[in-house]
């Protein structure tokens, strides 16, 4: 601090030349930062949507309905809406997507990130987010 302020009483003009491009190098530093954090939000958010979504899914022991209801509250509440696919799920009837007792769901949420630091940058970010759980449904 003290090195500004000396720099700003120098008369020959050279310190501001310094505190101007102190100042545009801190407010990049300070835009990138703020990025950054953005994408950690994201990334929470995400995380948070795929454990309370695989969670729901093992209660009720399928991917539709009541999982479906459930995408939609989380989409309203969290302000993002991912895209969702259950992979390597062994269904017990593919037409209802019921997921036999102890079963694994798998899910992966992937979401197309436009805001923070993709939006300075101009490039787009990917995040994904996965979950696992044991169907807790016993189907007959």
């Amino acid at each position: 601090m003290r090195w500004i302020l000396k720099s700003l009483r120098n008369k020959n003009g050279e310190g501001y030349i310094e505190v101007v491009v102190l100042v545009l190098v801190g407010s990049f530093f300070l835009v990138f930062c703020l990025g950054v954090f953005d994408y950690l939000i994201q990334k929470q958010k995400l995380d948070f949507f795929a454990k309370e979504l695989v969670e729901t899914a093992s209660v009720y022991g399928k991917t539709e309905g009541e999982v479906d209801l459930r995408y939609e509250n989380l989409s309203r509440q969290l302000g993002i809406s991912p895209e969702c696919d259950y992979t390597g799920t062994r269904y017990f009837d593919c037409q209802s997507k019921t997921v036999q007792l102890g079963e694994e769901i798998n899910l992966k949420l992937t979401l197309n990130s436009s805001s923070g630091i993709s939006s300075i940058l101009g490039f787009p970010v990917t995040i994904y987010a996965t979950g696992s759980a044991l169907s807790e449904q016993y189907w007959k």
